[in-house]
Protein backbone atom coordinates (compact mmCIF):
# COMPACT_ATOMS: atom_id res chain seq x y z
CA UNK A 1 0.00 0.00 0.00
CA UNK A 2 2.89 2.22 0.59
CA UNK A 3 4.38 1.56 -2.68
CA UNK A 4 1.52 2.00 -4.28
CA UNK A 5 1.12 5.63 -2.65
CA UNK A 6 4.71 6.65 -3.52
CA UNK A 7 4.59 5.56 -6.74
CA UNK A 8 1.60 7.77 -7.37
CA UNK A 9 3.54 10.75 -5.40
CA UNK A 10 6.06 10.46 -7.11
CA UNK A 11 4.58 10.42 -11.19
CA UNK A 12 2.33 12.80 -9.76
CA UNK A 13 4.94 14.72 -9.08
CA UNK A 14 6.80 14.65 -12.14
CA UNK A 15 3.79 15.60 -14.63
CA UNK A 16 3.78 18.35 -12.63
CA UNK A 17 7.46 19.72 -12.36
CA UNK A 18 6.98 18.84 -16.38
CA UNK A 19 4.30 21.16 -17.04
CA UNK A 20 5.45 24.09 -15.06
CA UNK A 21 8.82 23.63 -17.21
CA UNK A 22 7.24 23.65 -20.68
CA UNK A 23 5.49 27.00 -19.51
CA UNK A 24 8.36 28.72 -18.26
CA UNK A 25 9.60 28.03 -22.13
CA UNK A 26 6.52 30.32 -23.61
CA UNK A 27 8.07 32.96 -22.30
CA UNK A 28 9.84 36.20 -24.78
CA UNK A 29 12.99 37.08 -23.84
CA UNK A 30 14.41 40.23 -23.94
CA UNK A 31 16.32 39.77 -26.50
CA UNK A 32 13.95 39.41 -29.02
CA UNK A 33 12.15 42.72 -28.25
CA UNK A 34 11.21 44.59 -31.69
CA UNK A 35 11.53 47.99 -30.54
CA UNK A 36 14.69 48.30 -28.17
CA UNK A 37 13.99 51.24 -25.39
CA UNK A 38 16.64 52.29 -23.27
CA UNK A 39 15.34 51.27 -19.13
CA UNK A 40 18.12 53.84 -17.82
CA UNK A 41 20.96 55.75 -17.60
CA UNK A 42 23.55 54.00 -15.33
CA UNK A 43 26.36 56.89 -13.98
CA UNK A 44 29.23 56.67 -11.84
CA UNK A 45 33.00 57.74 -11.26
CA UNK A 46 36.16 55.74 -10.23
CA UNK A 47 36.66 55.93 -6.63
CA UNK A 48 39.75 53.99 -7.31
CA UNK A 49 41.39 57.41 -8.62
CA UNK A 50 39.89 59.83 -6.21
CA UNK A 51 41.54 57.70 -3.82
CA UNK A 52 44.71 58.37 -5.05
CA UNK A 53 44.18 61.77 -5.67
CA UNK A 54 43.71 61.86 -1.98
CA UNK A 55 46.69 60.10 -1.16
CA UNK A 56 49.26 60.88 -3.09
CA UNK A 57 50.34 64.59 -4.31
CA UNK A 58 52.47 63.58 -7.27
CA UNK A 59 49.13 61.90 -9.24
CA UNK A 60 45.97 63.80 -9.48
CA UNK A 61 42.95 62.12 -11.91
CA UNK A 62 39.25 61.79 -11.74
CA UNK A 63 36.68 60.15 -13.97
CA UNK A 64 33.05 60.15 -15.00
CA UNK A 65 31.10 56.94 -16.63
CA UNK A 66 27.61 56.73 -18.06
CA UNK A 67 26.30 53.69 -19.96
CA UNK A 68 22.66 52.95 -21.17
CA UNK A 69 21.37 49.47 -22.04
CA UNK A 70 19.83 48.67 -25.43
CA UNK A 71 18.48 45.41 -25.47
CA UNK A 72 22.05 43.60 -24.82
CA UNK A 73 24.46 45.87 -25.77
CA UNK A 74 25.45 48.77 -23.77
CA UNK A 75 26.91 51.86 -25.06
CA UNK A 76 29.39 53.50 -22.96
CA UNK A 77 30.59 56.95 -22.56
CA UNK A 78 34.11 58.01 -20.02
CA UNK A 79 35.62 61.51 -19.44
CA UNK A 80 38.18 62.51 -17.76
CA UNK A 81 41.20 64.10 -16.24
CA UNK A 82 45.07 62.80 -15.64
CA UNK A 83 47.40 64.61 -13.67
CA UNK A 84 50.84 63.02 -12.87
CA UNK A 85 54.60 64.73 -11.86
CA UNK A 86 56.80 62.10 -10.90
CA UNK A 87 60.58 62.97 -9.79
CA UNK A 88 63.26 60.92 -12.01
CA UNK A 89 67.25 61.34 -12.05
CA UNK A 90 67.41 63.63 -14.32
CA UNK A 91 64.60 66.13 -13.84
CA UNK A 92 60.73 65.43 -13.46
CA UNK A 93 58.90 63.47 -15.75
CA UNK A 94 54.42 65.20 -16.43
CA UNK A 95 52.27 64.83 -18.01
CA UNK A 96 48.75 66.12 -17.97
CA UNK A 97 45.40 65.67 -20.15
CA UNK A 98 41.72 65.09 -20.18
CA UNK A 99 40.48 62.47 -22.44
CA UNK A 100 37.39 60.68 -23.53
CA UNK A 101 36.56 56.79 -24.21
CA UNK A 102 33.41 54.85 -26.27
CA UNK A 103 32.69 52.02 -26.20
CA UNK A 104 30.44 49.33 -26.57
CA UNK A 105 29.79 46.09 -24.00
CA UNK A 106 27.70 43.53 -24.88
CA UNK A 107 25.61 41.53 -22.46
CA UNK A 108 26.11 37.60 -23.26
Amino acid sequence: MQLLIFRYLLISWLLVSLGIESLAQDLPSDSTRKFIRPTGIRLGTDVIRLGQTIAKSSFSGWELNADTDLGRYYPTFDYGHWKRDTPIENGTYSNDGRYIRLGVDYNF
